[in-house]
């Protein structure tokens, strides 16, 4: 990424994710936090909660925390060992996307079907040729993909559709500016040509 950019890159922090559950560190992610801010105290964590529906209008729902760990007393066995120290997190938003973050993302369902391709083709091999254990493993494979598709494509794909919208919208406002222009250029040469 830094010969891509052509800037020095600096690793600040880990993340990982929490899929259908709260946004907040558990007690083991403090910990891992604090193990890493033993090699750096400026170390940050994130962690994203995906795959998260809102009940009322079904639409999905990412929270991302920025912490660090204080240390606890750790006196007796209610206490917890370490804390949640919040660090406020400033997003930028670009007005288009990075070559390497659009490939990334699109790429995101491919990997998502081929680690479901793998798992399915696995447990086939795993259980046993009963046909109600295929029958089974075939519905949750299905059922798989349809979470992959509603949670992830779909989505990307609207925001794609939306992106690619907005950016006609750039355009051709910048053609009208253009001719707005061309038409002032001539002008002006008519006006000079006249003098």
């Amino acid at each position: 990424m830094a010969e891509k950019t052509g800037r020095p890159l600096r690793i600040v922090g880990w993340y990982h994710s929490h899929p259908h559950i709260t946004v907040w560190p558990s007690h083991v992610d403090l910990r891992t936090q604090a193990m890493y801010q033993m090699m750096d105290q400026t170390f940050v964590g994130l962690i994203f909660s995906c795959f998260n529906e809102i009940k009322s209008n079904l639409h999905q729902k990412v929270e991302m925390t920025c912490f660090q760990s204080l240390r606890g007393d750790g006196a007796d066995w209610e206490t917890p060992q370490h804390h949640r120290l919040d660090i406020p997190v400033y997003l930028k938003r670009m007005p288009t996307f990075d070559e390497a973050n659009l490939q990334t993302l699109t790429h995101l369902p491919k990997i998502l079907v081929q680690e479901e391709n793998e798992a399915y083709g696995m447990a086939n091999r795993s259980s046993s040729a009963h046909i109600l254990t295929r029958i089974h493993n075939a519905s949750a494979y299905a059922q798989t993909l349809c979470n992959v598709t509603e949670t992830i494509t779909s989505p990307l794909l609207h925001l794609l559709h939306a992106t690619h919208d907005g950016r006609r919208v750039v355009l051709d406002r910048v053609k009208q500016e253009n001719q707005k222009l061309a038409d002032r250029i001539k002008e002006l040469k008519e006006r000079i040509e006249a003098n």
